[in-house]
C-alpha cells in the first residue's frame, strides 16, 4: 500500500482542487441571511430558519465553520508544499512531483507558485456569496476572474500556450455571463436575464465541449499516427551537424508526409520537450562521448523509455558505454535537478542508461565514405 500512497495523495488532492469552491461555499451557508418585511433575517437556504435565533441557526454555525476547517487545512498543506518545491527539485526528488502532480504538473516549473494563485482565488469565490450585498458580490467576483485573466496572460504559467488562452477565456466568459446577466437586463425582468444567461452559459459549455472534442479526436489520431517519423536526440558539440544532415537525408529519401523531429527547427518551448518523445514513432539516439552527460538529452532517452517509444541507438567512434559504476554513480557525476519538475529522478535515469546500454546499435566508423 505503501508504494502506491503517492498515487491515493495525487487523486485525492485533485479532488480537493476542484471542489474547493463548492466545500467553502457550503460551509458558509449559515451565514448567507436575507432580511423580510417583519424585520427577521432567515437563512437564505433554508427560510424555516431564523438567523441569531439560537438554537438550529447556532447549531449550523458551529458545524459550518468546523467544516470550513477542511479547506483551511487543504490550502496550509499547499502552501507548506509549493515552500518546499524548490529544496525538493534540489534533491531530485521526483516522487514528491509525481505526488503532488496535482498541484504542479500543469504549470511549467519557474511558475511554480501559481497554483497557490488559482487555489486562493477559487476560495474566495467560494466566499463571495456571504456578502451581504448584490453589488459588492458581483464586483468582487468580476475582479477575481479579470485578475486571473491577465495574470494567466501576462506570465502564460500553464504548459503550452493554448492552455494558457482557454483558461484566460474562460474566466473572461465568466465575466460576460455576470455583465450579462447583472447589468444589461432591468432587475425586474427575471425571464430575460434568464434567457441571456442561459444563451452564454449555452455558448461557454459549446465551446469548452467543442475544445474537449477536439483534443480527444487529435489524440486519438496521434495515437494512431504520430506527427513526427524521427526524433533525434543529440549532443551538439559531438553530433551537432552531423543531425543536421541526418535529417536532411531522411527528408529527402523518405514518402511520408510526418516530420523528422530536431531541437534546433522544431523545439518552440523547453516545457514541452519531452511530449515530443512520445509524439514521435522511433527516437534516433546519436551516442557520442558526451551525450549521457547531458541531462536533457538522458530526459529524452527516459521518457522513450517510460512511453515504449522504439530507439535506435547509433554510436559514434569516442562513444564508450556506460559502466555498472558510472550508472551507480550517475547523479553525483551529472547534475540532473532540471528533469525534476518532468517527474524524472536518479532512479528513472539509471533505468534508462541500463536500457540504452543493451539495446542493439549502428556502429559509425571514424571516416565516412
Amino acid at each position: 500500500f505503501g508504494e502506491k500512497m503517492h498515487v491515493l495523495v495525487s487523486a485525492v488532492g485533485t479532488i480537493f482542487f476542484l471542489f474547493l469552491t463548492p466545500m467553502v461555499a457550503t460551509s458558509i451557508l449559515p451565514l448567507q441571511c436575507v432580511s423580510h418585511p417583519n424585520g427577521l433575517r432567515t437563512v437564505q437556504r433554508y427560510p424555516m430558519v431564523v438567523c441569531g435565533a439560537g438554537g438550529e441557526h447556532e447549531a449550523m454555525t458551529a458545524l459550518g465553520l468546523a467544516s470550513v476547517a477542511v479547506p483551511v487545512l487543504f490550502i496550509a498543506t499547499c502552501v507548506y508544499i509549493t515552500m518546499t518545491f524548490r529544496a525538493r527539485m534540489q534533491q531530485l526528488d521526483a516522487q514528491f512531483t509525481n505526488t503532488f502532480g496535482f498541484l504542479f504538473s500543469r504549470f511549467r516549473s519557474e511558475a511554480y507558485r501559481f497554483p497557490l494563485f488559482f487555489i486562493c482565488r477559487n476560495a474566495l469565490i467560494g466566499l463571495i456569496p456571504a456578502l451581504p450585498d448584490v453589488f459588492g458580490q458581483v464586483a468582487t467576483t468580476l475582479m477575481l476572474f479579470a485578475a486571473s485573466a491577465f495574470l494567466t496572460l501576462r506570465y502564460m504559467p500553464l504548459r503550452g500556450t493554448a492552455s494558457n488562452y482557454v483558461d484566460s477565456c474562460t474566466s473572461l466568459g465568466m465575466m460576460i455571463l455576470l455583465t450579462c446577466g447583472c447589468y444589461l437586463a432591468p432587475a425586474e425582468n427575471t425571464y430575460g436575464v434568464a434567457v441571456v444567461a442561459s444563451i452564454t452559459v449555452s455558448a461557454i459549455l459549446t465551446l469548452m465541449l467543442g475544445g474537449l472534442f477536439f483534443l480527444v479526436v487529435k489524440y486519438v489520431a496521434q495515437r494512431k499516427a504520430k506527427p513526427y517519423k524521427y526524433f533525434i536526440t543529440h549532443h551538439k558539440t559531438g553530433t551537432g551537424s552531423f543531425a543536421r544532415l541526418l535529417k536532411l537525408r531522411i527528408e529527402v529519401a523518405s514518402t511520408s508526409a510526418r516530420k523528422v523531429w530536431i531541437d534546433c527547427d522544431d523545439l518552440e518551448n523547453l516545457e514541452l520537450l519531452f511530449d515530443y518523445v512520445w509524439l514521435s514513432e522511433s527516437v534516433i539516439a546519436l551516442m557520442s562521448k558526451e551525450v549521457l552527460l547531458r541531462p536533457w538529452c538522458v530526459g529524452e532517452v527516459v521518457t522513450a523509455h517510460l512511453k515504449s517509444v522504439r530507439v535506435v541507438p547509433v554510436a559514434f567512434p569516442d562513444y564508450m558505454r556506460p559502466d555498472d559504476d558510472f550508472i551507480r554513480a550517475y547523479t553525483t557525476l551529472v547534475d540532473i535537478e532540471c528533469l525534476a519538475p518532468f517527474g524524472i529522478g536518479g532512479d528513472a535515469a539509471r533505468n534508462a542508461m541500463l536500457w540504452i546500454r543493451d539495446l542493439p546499435s549502428i556502429s559509425m566508423p571514424s571516416r565516412l565514405s
